[in-house]
C-alpha cells in the first residue's frame, strides 16, 4: 500500500498490515479443509466401526438368547442391535460431511496410499457382521410373534444405515464413477455397488435368499 494516507498514518505510530496475497489466503482455506476432511474421515469410521463391533456383539448375544430360548433376553439385545445400527449410520454421515474437493484429491488419495483398492468391505468387521447376518439368515422366516416388532426395527435401522452409505456416496460423486473397493471386481458405479451389497444385506435378514441368490455378487 502505497499512499500518502498509509505515510501520514506512519508518522503518528500506525502501522497497516499489507494485505495477503489472495492466493496464500485461497491455499490456506484449501489447506484446512483437507485437514478438516481427513480429521473427520479418520474419526466418523473410527466411530463407525465401533459402534458396528457393539451391533455385533448384540447380534450375537440375540442369537444365544434365541438358543435358550429366552425371548425377552432376545429382544432386549434386538433392541441395542437397532439403537447401535442407527447410531453406526449417524456416524457415517457426519464422517462425509466434509467438502467434496477436499474428499477426491485428499481423503481419496490418503486411501489409495494405504491400499490401492481401500475398501471397508475388507475388513474383518465387515466380514464378522456379514456371517452373523447369514446366521440369523435361518431364524428371520420364524420368528415368535413377540419378538417380530422389534426385528422390524432392526430391519429398518439396517435400511437407514444402508441409506447413509448411498448418501455419502452420492454426495461425493459415487455416482460419476466404478468402486475402488477391492471388495468388488466390478465397473458399477460406487452407488450402484452399496445398493447392491445393501440389497444382499436384507435378502440374508429377511430370509430371502435361495440357492440361486445365496452368494453376493460382490466378495466380503
Amino acid at each position: 500500500m502505497n499512499c500518502p494516507f498509509k505515510k501520514a498514518l506512519t508518522r503518528f505510530g500506525f502501522v497497516l498490515a499489507e494485505p495477503e496475497e489472495p492466493r496464500k489466503r485461497i491455499a490456506d482455506i484449501v489447506a484446512d479443509l483437507d485437514l478438516h476432511a481427513l480429521r473427520m474421515w479418520r474419526e466418523g469410521h473410527q466411530t463407525f466401526f465401533l459402534l458396528i463391533q457393539m451391533t455385533i456383539f448384540e447380534l450375537r448375544s440375540f442369537l444365544k438368547a434365541m438358543a435358550l430360548p429366552d425371548h425377552a433376553l432376545a429382544r432386549h439385545h434386538l433392541e441395542r442391535a437397532s439403537t447401535l445400527m442407527l447410531g453406526s449410520g449417524a456416524a457415517m454421515r457426519i464422517a462425509g460431511d466434509v467438502n467434496q474437493d477436499s474428499y477426491a484429491n485428499t481423503v481419496i488419495t490418503s486411501m489409495k496410499k494405504a491400499n490401492p483398492k481401500f475398501s471397508g468391505s475388507d475388513s474383518p468387521d465387515h466380514k464378522e457382521l456379514v456371517r452373523t447376518y447369514k446366521d440369523i439368515e435361518r431364524l428371520a422366516g420364524n420368528l415368535p410373534v413377540e419378538l417380530q416388532a422389534a426385528y422390524a426395527r432392526f430391519l429398518s435401522a439396517v435400511r437407514t444405515a444402508i441409506d447413509a452409505h448411498v448418501f455419502v456416496c452420492a454426495f461425493h460423486r459415487g455416482e460419476e464413477r466404478p468402486s475402488t473397493g477391492s471388495g468388488s471386481a466390478t465397473k458399477l458405479s460406487g452407488v450402484e455397488t452399496l445398493k447392491r451389497i445393501g440389497g444382499h444385506w436384507l435378502k440374508l435378514l429377511t430370509g430371502r435368499t435361495s440357492k440361486g441368490e445365496n452368494k453376493c455378487p460382490f466378495n466380503y
